[in-house]
C-alpha cells in the first residue's frame, strides 16, 4: 500500500514504474505508459531521471524475468538516487498487461504485480544514495523476491528505511558473504552518517550483517543471517553474524550462525549459536530460543539451555 498511493489527497499524484527483462519480444521505449527495458543500468538511469523532474517520487522496477543480471552497476552515474520523501521497490513479478493495445504496445497498470514464479539474480553491487536534509523525511527502499550475489552498499548520504522481503543477500556459489554496507561520514550528528536509516529483514537469507554504530534500529524475521564458514568444532561457528552495537534489535524466529553485538535485543523462537554481547541488559527479553552459554543478554524467558538445566536442579 505504501508505494499505491501517498498519505495525503494528491490528484496529480501517478505511480512511476518500470520492467527489466532480458526477453527482446517484451522490450518498449522510455516515454510509453508502461516502459520495459534490457538491463537493470537502463531502469536505474530512467529512475534518476525522473526523481530529478519530481517532488516526492514513488516508483517500482519490476525484474520480470529468472535471468541473471551481470552488468556492472559501480558507475556514480549507476547509483540508485532516493532524495527526501522519494520511495522505491526493487521487485521480482511478473507486469501484467490490461489486455489492450494502444500505438502497438500492450498497456500495463502501474501497481499491476503478479510475484509468482520470479526469482531473477542479481550479481553486482547494489548502489542507494539518499540525499534528505536533516529536517525532511528521508526516501526509501523495498526489495522483494531477488537473490543478490554482490553487496547492498548504503553510500554516505541520508537514506531511510531499507527493507528486504523474501531476499537472498550476499549469496553466491561459494556461500554466503557481506551482504548490506553502510557508509558513514562524520559523526552522529553528521547528516551524511545516514542517520535516518532502518534495517528490516523479513524472510531472506543474509550474510554477515556488520553495521555502523550510527544505525538506531535493525528488525529481522523468519529469516537466517549467516557465514560461509558454518562448521567449525562442533559445528558452531564463532564468527561475528551481527554486528550493529547502536542498534535496538528486534529478532523473530529466525537462526542465526555466530556472535551478536548489539545496545538491546528483543527475541523470540530464535536459534543462536554465538555468544551473545548486548550492551544494555535492562531493556528487552529473549523468550523461547536457544541462547549460548556465557551470553550476556536482557532477561530470559523459558530459554534454552537454561530451562533444562533449572528443571534438572529441581
Amino acid at each position: 500500500p505504501r508505494f499505491s498511493k501517498p498519505e495525503v489527497a494528491d490528484g496529480d499524484f501517478q505511480l512511476w514504474q518500470i520492467g527489466v527483462t532480458r526477453d527482446t519480444d517484451q522490450l518498449a521505449p522510455l516515454g510509453s505508459h508502461s516502459p520495459v527495458v534490457g538491463d537493470l543500468a537502463a531502469a536505474i538511469a530512467a529512475w534518476n531521471a525522473h526523481v530529478a523532474a519530481t517532488d516526492n517520487p514513488f516508483g517500482i522496477i519490476t525484474l520480470l524475468d529468472n535471468a541473471s543480471y551481470d552488468e556492472d552497476l559501480s558507475a556514480a552515474e549507476q547509483e540508485i538516487t532516493l532524495p527526501a520523501g522519494a520511495r522505491l521497490a526493487i521487485v521480482a513479478a511478473a507486469w501484467p498487461d490490461n489486455g489492450q493495445i494502444l500505438d502497438g504496445e500492450p498497456q500495463r497498470p502501474r501497481g499491476r504485480l503478479a510475484p509468482d514464479g520470479r526469482r531473477p539474480h542479481i550479481l553486482a553491487d547494489l548502489q542507494l544514495r539518499g540525499s534528505a536534509g536533516a529536517d525532511a523525511q528521508a526516501g526509501e527502499l523495498l526489495l522483494d523476491g531477488l537473490l543478490i550475489e554482490g553487496r547492498v552498499r548504503v553510500l554516505s548520504g541520508n537514506l531511510g528505511p531499507l527493507t528486504a522481503y523474501h531476499c537472498s543477500l550476499g549469496a553466491s556459489a561459494a556461500g554466503l558473504g557481506a551482504s548490506i554496507e553502510v557508509e558513514t561520514n562524520g559523526g552522529a550528528g553528521e547528516v551524511s552518517n545516514n542517520a535516518s536509516l532502518s534495517i528490516r529483514l523479513d524472510h531472506c537469507v543474509s550474510g554477515p550483517l556488520s553495521l555502523p554504530d550510527s544505525l538506531a534500529t535493525l528488525a529481522i524475521a523468519d529469516s537466517i543471517i549467516a557465514e560461509d564458514r558454518l562448521v567449525e568444532g562442533h559445528g558452531l561457528t564463532m564468527t561475528t553474524a551481527i554486528e550493529a552495537r547502536g542498534a535496538d534489535a528486534s529478532i523473530q524466529r529466525c537462526t542465526v550462525y555466530g556472535r551478536i553485538d548489539l545496545r538491546t535485543l528483543s527475541a523470540s523462537d530464535s536459534i543462536f549459536t554465538g555468544i551473545l554481547t548486548i550492551i544494555r541488559r535492562q531493556d528487552g527479553c529473549l523468550r523461547f530460543s536457544y541462547v549460548p552459554p556465557d551470553s550476556r543478554t536482557p532477561r530470559r524467558y523459558r530459554c534454552q539451555p537454561d530451562f533444562a538445566l533449572i528443571k534438572q536442579a529441581e
